[in-house]
């Protein structure tokens, strides 16, 4: 399932299409996994703001019901 991952550094905003993002604590960077299998990595990321819209969140209750075999109800 992809998402818009919107991200601002500095003062513009960017939105990348991914099928998955993942926090790199120890680096303080953002990876990116994008649907045609490429990454992108976000450094200094404790320093950006990040917007997830509601793709995101049907995104997450679509995989939370295919692993759990459970129907999720949200109040969008």
């Amino acid at each position: 399932m992809k998402y818009q991952f919107t991200y601002k550094k500095r003062l513009f905003w960017k939105t990348v299409v991914v099928v998955g993002h993942k926090y790199e604590s120890a680096q303080d960077a953002m990876t990116l996994f994008k649907e045609d299998g490429g990454l992108e990595t976000i450094p200094f990321w404790s320093k950006c703001s990040l917007k997830l819209e509601r793709d995101w969140v049907l995104a997450v209750k679509t995989n939370l019901e295919k692993e759990s075999g459970v129907d999720v109800k949200l109040n969008l």
